[in-house]
């Protein structure tokens, strides 16, 4: 019998605690016993705040029935008080008292008497019936979680649960719950009226002033108790808020039969995730005011990308804090970056690596569809001396470093090439047409930038965009120069300098050289290592949706047509390499007899029978 009785306490000891489906039913319970925890926390406040001044309520209306339940009976005093005074007057005139006790006249008390008793006796039963709701809500709170935690197995402690759980829905347990306090602000307004009753008879002026505060305070009440009702967001309410909710959405349904929210929290809630937009920018706003520490950054930046990943309006709120110059993002996040380079080397890679591609969503979601000199305005020119400080710091960070700069120097690029192009047209509007002459001699400024292009290997980092900055700078003192004289000598025909024409032309065409240097760049770091998902979605933003037209017909170290092959080695994207072939169809009408496009031809034909089509279509449209 031992052993049997072993043999089956062990098996059910195990079943207890170990049973397959307990991981599931644990994760029930880690939920649902926080919420009810936090419920019966906040049961157990409310209800010793209302047996606090229930207390005292009652103890204060006791204090007046003392004094008032006297006027509704006869006060014996008075007549023994007359019967004694007759018989002092008889013994005054010398005879003999032989007087008779007096016949007590009907007592009738007064009618404000009645309603004075009676409203405060009303208000001590509702302050007594308030004190006795919340003793009994705090012990079914405290049996509600014993219950529902008392067995140790999970799966029977979650059912438990559940059935308990369900039984407070059915009985509407929290609809009581809020409904204890209505009885006591019932009691409350009873003792005022009463209060009122109580002073007119003594004295009309006490009592009309009475009158005149208590009518104040229901319309105050009455406010107050509408408020939430008429705006989702109002933080003021009272009991009667929810029965006048439900009665009023009660009406609705039944009128306009649709569904809508049965509580007050629910409609806060809903109102709180829909037109979201200018309180999610203002919310973050001063949480970036707020942030002022390294340890407290981090997990903002860590978030950015997540939060761009939802698109829509999330990318509208991160432009309006990249604009804010009292916030400055731009410049904090890289400030962010910059001081990681002082940690140790894991915490310095995470932080970094966070940093990084916070940098890259700003850039590839926020820039998208801007104007180009967006990117100048919401990051300072350290930006690029920073990444380059990376560079060769840790190679976990090579990949999203790439793509990072190369998307942030695309940008800074193409608001170059923007900027020149709007000089170009309003040297248009004054009438400049071509030919130039092409015998001016360079400016110092090209000269400084042209030297980055003229060695072996062109390089585009932040000492290239600051000499070209420098000479889109110089290029726009000329051009208001210019400008200037040309607006003081009309009708007459323009007069634009040589020098101004040929470096505004060399500038774009330097430019366009550059952009073509960062995607040979960037393609070559991207094929020398397993990119992230930035470097993917780098590669279609400045390769996919690049317009090679503007690409000068030349050939440089290693054309784009070049790269872009290579990828598509490497690469099973049906998608991409349909876009490769339309890229590189684009290539060969430009530079037929390129032999970087010959070379990419023999790449294609390398991959056998997967390329077959488009290759069949590129020769076609090739001797088209």
């Amino acid at each position: 019998m031992a052993q049997t009785s072993q043999t089956h306490g062990g098996p059910h000891s195990t079943q207890a605690t170990d049973r397959p489906s307990a991981r599931i039913w644990s994760v029930y319970l880690s939920h649902t016993d926080t919420l009810d925890r936090a419920m019966a926390e906040n049961w157990k406040g409310n209800m010793d705040a209302l047996l606090i001044f229930a207390g005292l309520f009652s103890a204060s209306i006791t204090a007046f029935l003392v004094e008032s339940y006297k006027t509704l009976a006869p006060d014996p005093t008075i007549a023994l008080l007359s019967h004694i005074s007759l018989q002092l007057a008889t013994l005054a005139n010398g005879t003999q008292p032989n007087i008779a006790p007096p016949v007590q006249p009907v007592f009738k008390p007064t009618s404000a008497s009645l309603l004075c008793n009676a409203l405060w006796f009303l208000s001590l039963a509702f302050s007594l019936a308030c004190a006795l709701a919340a003793t009994l809500v705090d012990q079914w709170a405290r049996s509600y979680l014993n219950q529902s935690q008392l067995h140790p197995a999970p799966h029977k402690r979650a059912r438990i649960r559940a059935y308990l759980s369900d039984g407070l829905i059915r009985f509407r347990m929290i609809a009581v719950v809020e409904a204890i306090p209505t009885l006591l602000h019932i009691s409350l307004f009873l003792f005022f009226a009463g209060l009122i009753e109580f002073l007119l008879p003594i004295n009309v002026v006490i009592g009309k002033l009475s009158m005149v505060i208590l009518g104040f305070c229901s319309a105050l009440y009455l406010v107050i108790t509408l408020l939430p009702i008429l705006y989702n967001d109002s933080p003021y309410r009272t009991p009667m808020s929810a029965f006048c909710w439900w009665t009023l959405q009660s009406f609705s349904r039944f009128v306009y039969s649709g569904s809508q929210p049965t509580t007050i929290s629910q409609a806060q809630e809903l109102a709180a995730t829909t037109e979201r937009d200018t309180r999610d920018e203002i919310a973050l706003r001063r949480t970036l005011r707020y942030l002022t520490e390294d340890t407290e950054m981090q997990p903002f930046v860590e978030g950015i990308p997540g939060f761009l990943s939802e698109g829509g309006v999330n990318v509208t709120i991160m432009r309006q804090l990249l604009a804010d110059t009292d916030i400055r993002l731009g410049t904090r996040i890289v400030l962010h970056l910059r001081r990681s380079g002082y940690q140790d080397a894991p915490e310095k890679a995470r932080t970094a690596v966070a940093c990084l591609r916070a940098l890259w969503s700003l850039v590839f979601n926020c820039c998208e569809h801007q104007s180009p000199q967006s990117i100048k305005d919401w990051f300072d020119d350290e930006t690029l001396p920073v990444f380059e400080t990376f560079k060769y710091s840790n190679p976990s960070l090579t990949a999203y470093l790439t793509s990072t700069t190369a998307l942030f120097t695309m940008h800074i690029l193409d608001s170059f090439l923007s900027s020149a192009t709007a000089i170009e047209n309003q040297l248009s509007e004054l009438g400049v047409g071509s030919p130039w002459s092409n015998s001016a001699e360079p400016w110092i400024e090209q000269s400084r930038v042209q030297r980055y292009f003229t060695g072996s290997s062109p390089e585009v980092g932040s000492g290239c965009i600051m000499a070209l900055k420098a000479w889109l700078a110089r290029i726009r003192r000329s051009f208001a120069v210019t400008k200037t004289e040309n607006d003081s000598r009309r009708p007459s025909p323009p007069y634009i300098p040589d020098d101004l024409m040929q470096s505004l032309f060399s500038f774009q065409a330097v430019v366009d050289e550059a952009r073509v240097t960062v995607f040979n760049d960037f393609v070559d770091a991207l094929l020398s290592d397993s990119p992230p998902d930035e470097a993917w979605e780098t590669f279609y933003s400045i390769v996919i949706d690049a317009d090679l037209s503007v690409f000068p017909c030349m050939e440089l170290p290693r054309l784009a047509a070049d790269h872009l092959l290579d990828m598509v080695t490497i690469l099973d994207n049906e998608k991409l390499v349909e876009e490769a072939k339309n890229i590189t169809t684009s290539y060969l009408r430009m530079c037929p007899d390129s032999p970087s496009a010959s070379r990419a031809l023999f790449i294609l034909q390398s991959h056998g029978e997967r390329y077959a089509a488009p290759l069949a279509e590129l020769f076609n449209l090739d001797a088209q």
